[in-house]
């Protein structure tokens, strides 16, 4: 079984919401479990036609349903919706300090090409960010 179908299974009314959230640049994807909204994947595409070609992918998950494959499910479909949409490559930039975050995005495939400091401006406080890129013209 796949971290996908094991998900699926552990939460058998957790769902994919793939319809009706999307635009020619736009893909909201939530997941839902007993059907509440636990998480959302968002994949936005540049309208200036120099930049098209590429994606970027930004995902929030409730903390009590992290590390439970639900974001693994969430950023799979948002890939696939990516290539389906003729993307090639898609950004992401994740906290520094979201071990559990950059290592989702690493197993699945982003490589880190950059540290952008003072990226995140919360509560006042400065974050640094890995601003990280998966290929999806590598994919077979």
């Amino acid at each position: 079984k796949t971290a996908d179908v094991v998900a699926m299974q552990n939460y058998d009314m957790a769902k994919l919401l793939a319809e009706g959230c999307f635009s020619n640049n736009k893909w909201l994807i939530g997941a839902y479990v007993d059907d509440m909204c636990v998480g959302g994947v968002m994949l936005t595409r540049d309208k200036n036609d120099l930049r098209s070609h590429r994606g970027e992918v930004h995902i929030a998950l409730l903390q009590e349903y992290q590390q439970k494959g639900i974001g693994n499910l969430l950023l799979h479909t948002a890939l696939k919706v990516a290539k389906e949409a003729g993307i090639k490559f898609v950004e992401a930039n994740v906290l520094t300090t979201n071990i559990q975050a950059i290592k989702l995005f690493q197993n699945l495939g982003f490589q880190q090409v950059a540290y952008i400091n003072d990226y995140i401006l919360k509560d006042h406080q400065y974050y640094d960010t890995y601003y990280m890129i998966k290929n999806l013209n590598a994919e077979a």
